[in-house]
C-alpha cells in the first residue's frame, strides 16, 4: 500500500465483523541473546466488533488488550520487533484477510485518548493485506457460535472517534463512527 491508501470499505466492514483472529509477532533477540526466536502467534476470539479501524487514516488497526490467560508475548516481541502479521478468518464466508503491518504498543493516557477506557492497546499500521474470498473450506453450522459462551467475552471498546450504538447492560455491544 501506499502512503495514502486507505483500506477500501468492503475490508475495514470485514475487520469490523471480525470475531477472531490470529495475531503473530516474531522476537528477534540481540547477539547477546543468540538467534531470533520464529514467528509466534495465538488465536483470539471474541464478539464482533474487537477489532477497531482508525476512521482517521482508515488503514490502522486498534486492538486492545485483552490479557486472557497471560501466556502471550505478543506485547513484548511488539516492542522489540515492531512487525505484526494478522489473519482474520470468517467462519460464515470461508473468506480470510491477511494482513501484513508495524505495530506498536500504546499505554496510559495516550492509549485512553484512542479508547477510553483501555490502558493498553496495540496499533497495527497496515503495509499491505491480502483478502481471499471463500479461502476457508470449513464453515460453522447455522445458529452456532464459534464459541463457546459470550458470557466470557470482554466487553467491547469503541474508539473515542466512533459512539457506541447499542449496549448489552452498561457495556457497548455495537460502536459507529461519529460524524465529522
Amino acid at each position: 500500500m501506499t502512503a495514502e491508501e486507505r483500506l477500501p470499505d468492503d475490508v475495514i466492514q470485514f475487520i469490523l465483523n471480525a470475531n477472531s483472529s490470529i495475531l503473530g509477532t516474531v522476537y528477534e533477540a540481540s547477539e547477546y541473546f543468540g538467534a531470533p526466536f520464529p514467528f509466534r502467534g495465538k488465536p483470539s476470539r471474541w464478539k464482533p466488533g474487537f477489532l477497531r479501524v482508525k476512521p482517521s487514516d482508515g488503514r490502522t488497526i486498534v486492538l486492545p488488550d485483552y490479557s486472557g490467560d497471560r501466556t502471550m508475548t505478543s506485547l513484548r516481541n511488539i516492542e522489540v520487533t515492531p512487525l505484526a502479521p494478522l489473519s482474520i478468518i470468517s467462519f460464515d464466508s470461508g473468506d480470510i484477510l491477511y494482513i501484513t503491518g508495524r505495530a506498536k504498543n500504546i499505554h496510559g493516557d495516550e492509549a485512553r485518548v484512542i479508547m477510553p477506557l483501555q490502558n493498553l492497546l496495540a496499533e497495527i499500521y497496515v503495509m499491505g493485506y491480502t483478502f481471499v474470498r471463500d479461502a476457508f473450506p470449513a464453515r460453522k453450522a447455522p445458529g452456532v457460535s464459534p464459541q463457546p459462551s459470550l458470557a466470557h467475552d470482554p466487553p467491547l471498546r469503541c474508539l473515542a472517534k466512533e459512539v457506541p450504538t447499542q449496549f448489552f447492560f452498561f457495556f457497548p455491544a455495537k460502536c459507529k463512527r461519529q460524524p465529522n
